[in-house]
């Protein structure tokens, strides 16, 4: 079978879907039901699972929903609470659950959904906190029209979109095609790299087997749009060599660590992650439910341009960065909102420096370049935003039961 002829298969089940899932418009509302996806339904994680359990500490009745692959049998089915329904992404099940919800709860801009009712309440979380690389209207060049388009209706169905730091929320009002408000709070996965992090710790060591006492690498760089896995790939063991040597020093501490990585591939690109190399050291840690608990884990974090890189930001944890791409990545995929100037980090475009990044770190200057860098951005994070997103939530489902 050809691309052409799959395509016009899928094209004919989605219009399919689309005509069965008006007949669902039949059934009434049920306002305490809340439908979360996450990146096209790849697991329990980012800002829909902490707004999901806060929901849930506050109010055991809701009829909470997760939309995940495979439904209750897949693999990362095994992280979502029993609480918590399962159903499978992208299914006619799917499509009624969410024709029939108060509330729709999504951290991407792409995800088929059925019409939006009257009555019902769609909070767009998004999957990142500031933006380090160009997105929506600021990448229109190189983003592909089918997404600009899915982009733009999903922007035109939203309630409701958040941020924690003054720079995101403008980049919300005026470049991702949406004009509805914008709400200065704290963003709901912080909260573990705040309040959560002896627990994250404890359930990230048990799963990989990494005693106390051994410090963690956590490598997650972002997805490439058409790029072999070389770009992920360096000398894993010399940086590790170089931490165990200078991490401790560049805190004033005269002794050596020991660590080992942890390696998260974009949920884009997943399915790469097993033809990179792993060891006794370094460990594959792509099909971990969530990335939140391996950053509060983490005591060092290497990536590119993904915007993980903030969330250790704003808690002050050592940042490295490996850009061997850094030339292309800037004129050919989406360009950066950042200079290397503006950020804590310096851009390591070789092993050799990245290697003399770590040789070179000062724990003390670093801390005072996240501090002024938290100020220039407006920052205003406590990691309470699961809750107060909760309550946000409940007082519209109280409200639409009145």
């Amino acid at each position: 079978m050809n691309v052409k002829e799959r395509i016009r298969q899928l094209r004919t089940r989605l219009a399919l879907r689309g005509r069965i899932a008006v007949i669902f418009r039949l059934f009434p509302i049920r306002e305490n039901k809340i439908v979360f996806e996450n990146f096209h339904g790849r697991g329990y994680g980012d800002d829909p699972k902490y707004i999901c359990e806060a929901l849930h500490r506050k109010d055991e009745s809701l009829d909470l929903v997760w939309l995940i692959k495979g439904g209750g049998k897949s693999e990362e089915a095994e992280s979502i609470p029993t609480w918590v329904r399962k159903v499978p992404y992208g299914s006619l099940a799917a499509l009624y659950e969410l024709s029939t919800a108060g509330v729709w709860v999504d951290n991407v801009k792409t995800a088929y959904k059925p019409r939006k009712r009257k009555g019902q309440f769609y909070l767009q979380t998004w999957h990142s906190i500031v933006g380090f690389k160009r997105n929506e209207g600021d990448a229109e060049k190189v983003l592909p029209a089918s997404y600009l388009k899915a982009s733009q209706y999903d922007a035109s169905i939203t309630d409701l979109m958040y941020s924690d730091n003054d720079f995101r929320r403008r980049n919300y009002q005026n470049t991702y095609y949406y004009h509805g408000p914008v709400l200065k709070c704290s963003v709901p996965r912080c909260s573990v790299l705040y309040h959560g992090r002896e627990e994250a710790d404890r359930k990230v060591r048990e799963f990989f087997s990494i005693p106390q006492g051994k410090q963690i690498l956590l490598y997650a760089p972002t997805f490439r749009v058409d790029r072999d896995i070389s770009v992920y790939r360096f000398d894993y063991h010399r940086i590790l060599t170089a931490l165990n040597e200078h991490y401790f020093k560049s805190m004033g501490q005269e002794k050596k660590a020991d660590f080992v990585m942890l390696m998260r591939l974009h949920p884009t690109v997943a399915e790469k992650a097993g033809a990179l190399f792993y060891s006794s050291d370094v460990k594959n840690a792509t099909m971990y439910p969530d990335v939140q608990e391996l950053l509060a884990a983490a005591d060092v974090l290497i990536s590119d341009y993904s915007d993980c890189v903030f969330d250790m930001v704003f808690v002050k944890k050592p940042v490295f960065s490996y850009m061997p791409d850094l030339d292309e990545y800037s004129s050919r995929d989406r360009g950066l909102y950042f200079t290397q100037e503006e950020l804590p980090f310096t851009f390591n475009t070789s092993e050799e420096r990245l290697e003399e990044a770590v040789t070179r770190f000062s724990y003390k200057d670093y801390a005072e370049k996240c501090e002024e860098f938290c100020v220039r951005i407006g920052l205003e994070e406590d990691g309470h935003g699961d809750a107060y997103l909760a309550d946000l939530l409940l007082d519209k489902i109280r409200g639409q039961r009145k």
